[in-house]
């Protein structure tokens, strides 16, 4: 009875997540706005199994033609399918293990968080309403925006380190500080950045009440610089080599923010869809936050304000107070009313949806809603209000935790060359080359100016010339042929042109062109037997990024290995 209770919430979490999970255990998948994952768990299988590691080139999307797409894109959801799928398992299959562990830590790691200030009860409470949030069953079962979804763990857990690293000072929770920070940046770094001013606030807030300031803002800051690091081979190539792409069309058409602003009343009632965001009150998403942690969140925030009106002396309430302004906070930047902060700060223009902060205000909001349990004193009244408001969480959200239908699909009709090197390519292309040839489409968006019969399905062609080309290695950072030239002309390797691509001829580097229609790299080969050979190498960003990872991977692995010492000497 004893362990029992001692693995109770444990359970009671992994019981209340199934029924979010259920969809999952369909056969097949599910239809979703974005209906490239698969593509892009096969395609990144294929970079690391090619040993392109860190992978950034990716041999499938981007029409075939080697597109940088994980130099930009972060990762970390892919990351775990391929976990699944090196134990065997199916890419879909993989795929649907991916979000359950997304479903099932993060709901763990906002009930030890939560619990830190509103006991078992209210941890499993807020558990729920995170798990329950219903942006979240936007993001997977609606938009199948399974990176962002993937950031969901990583924000309570890195607000729980931080809180360690206060209460105890300990190193281990410098390394947890470090892993979580590190892990949602890899998650996606667009909601990195928007949690970022939030976890200031909380760290200054933990400064303030401190008893050893100083020790904790050097365990903070070692913390969140290690994060930074072990993350430096991906954010520092992503930000500085952005402008040789197309990004910008992401913040100048559709995805303008000035587009996605949310109605006020739409954060309250919002209608259940499976369309996309417009301009206006109309859209076929739901932006609603939840009415249940909406209120729960209003209570919560009125009583901490009676009791420190009553001088209780509480270490839960300027918490209270604190989330519920950052609940504030995120309802004013997701309307038009912060719209001059916007148009003001320019770094926000990449986060394209002001409607993106319901992902921080789910996990606030969640946070309000345990604390109501905290306030009230009677034990059995305790845990009848917990029960009730679990099951009304559960109950009054399930019906949008389906995706709009299932598909008999298996693994092929994903990984199938042409439907990724076509389909799927043309749903997202913005890291294509700049210069490459592009068209505005019928509602006067830019597309990129390829038909189905100029994708890429073979590793190089003959522009000009006699040849006869013998393929010897075509993995996605390396292109090595023996090319006999019986008449001079050009050569074409079907990779797109991107800084770090190095050609060489009989060993010899040698300059090529991209000026072509596509950007590929051509280049011009005299009479005789040749060598050639693409290989894509580290410009001086990406090399100083890799050198600050090892560095910090070191570093984790010292502090790793110092924080297991002083345990078991403890234990001695």
């Amino acid at each position: 009875m004893k362990y029992l209770l001692k693995f109770l919430p444990l359970i009671v979490i992994f019981l209340s997540v199934i029924p979010a999970l259920l969809p999952l255990f369909h056969s097949g998948f599910f239809t979703m706005h974005d209906d490239e994952q698969i593509g892009r768990l096969f395609d990144l299988h294929a970079s690391l199994t090619s040993f392109h590691i860190p992978p950034r080139i990716v041999p499938n999307l981007g029409f075939g033609y080697g597109y940088p797409f994980f130099n930009f894109y972060p990762p970390f959801a892919y990351y775990i399918g391929e976990f699944f799928h090196l134990l065997g398992f199916g890419y879909i299959l993989s795929t649907k293990l991916m979000l359950a562990t997304i479903f099932l830590t993060s709901a763990w790691f906002m009930y030890i968080f939560a619990r830190q200030f509103f006991g078992r009860l209210g941890g499993i409470v807020a558990s729920v309403a995170y798990t329950y949030a219903s942006y979240r069953a936007v993001d997977v079962y609606s938009r199948g925006a399974f990176a962002e979804a993937a950031s969901f763990p990583f924000i309570p857990l890195l607000f729980w380190s931080l809180y360690k690293v206060y209460k105890t000072n300990k190193w281990i929770y410098v390394l947890v500080t470090s892993l979580a920070f590190g892990a949602l940046i890899l998650s996606h770094n667009l909601i990195a950045i928007m949690t970022f001013p939030f976890v200031l606030v909380w760290a200054c807030y933990l400064f303030y009440i401190s008893r050893n300031k100083r020790k904790f803002v050097k365990n903070a800051i070692t913390g969140i610089a290690l994060g930074f690091g072990l993350t430096a081979y991906f954010w520092l190539p992503s930000y500085f080599e952005r402008e040789y792409t197309l990004i910008n069309i992401l913040t100048s058409e559709l995805a303008n923010y000035s587009l996605h602003f949310v109605c006020t009343y739409q954060l309250w009632d919002s209608p259940w869809g499976y369309g996309g965001s417009i301009q206006g009150c109309f859209d076929g998403l739901s932006f609603q936050i939840g009415k249940i942690q909406l209120v729960a969140s209003l209570v919560s925030f009125i009583l901490a304000l009676v009791w420190i009106i009553k001088r209780k002396n509480n270490a839960k309430l300027i918490p209270i107070l604190i989330f519920f302004a950052f609940l504030l906070g995120c309802m004013f930047l997701m309307t038009k009313f912060s719209k001059p902060v916007w148009d003001l700060i320019k770094p926000l223009w990449y986060i394209q949806f002001p409607w993106r902060f319901l992902l921080i205000a789910s996990f606030v909001s969640a946070f309000l809603t345990g604390a109501v349990i905290s306030f009230i004193s009677n034990k059995y009244l305790r845990i009848l209000i917990s029960i009730i408001l679990v099951v009304c969480l559960m109950y009054f959200s399930l019906d949008t935790f389906v995706p709009d239908r299932f598909i008999n699909v298996n693994d092929n009709f994903y990984t199938n060359k042409e439907k990724i090197r076509w389909e799927t390519s043309s749903l997202a292309y913005e890291y294509v080359p700049k210069g490459i040839q592009t068209r505005t489409s019928e509602i006067g968006t830019t597309r990129i100016d390829i038909e189905k019969s100029e994708i890429s399905t073979s590793a190089a062609v003959i522009i000009s010339g006699e040849m006869n080309i013998l393929e010897e290695n075509d993995r996605p950072h390396v292109k090595r042929f023996l090319v006999r030239v019986k008449n001079p002309g050009t050569f074409q390797i079907n990779t797109f042109s991107f800084p770090g691509w190095r050609v060489y001829v009989n060993g010899e580097k040698v300059a090529y062109k991209d000026t072509n229609k596509l950007k590929l790299i051509q280049i011009e080969l005299p009479m005789g037997e040749h060598s050639v050979e693409a290989r894509f190498t580290d410009t001086p960003v990406r090399l100083i990024s890799n050198i600050v990872t090892g560095i910090s991977i070191i570093i984790v692995g010292i502090i790793s290995f110092l924080a297991l010492r002083k345990s078991h000497k403890g234990k001695k």
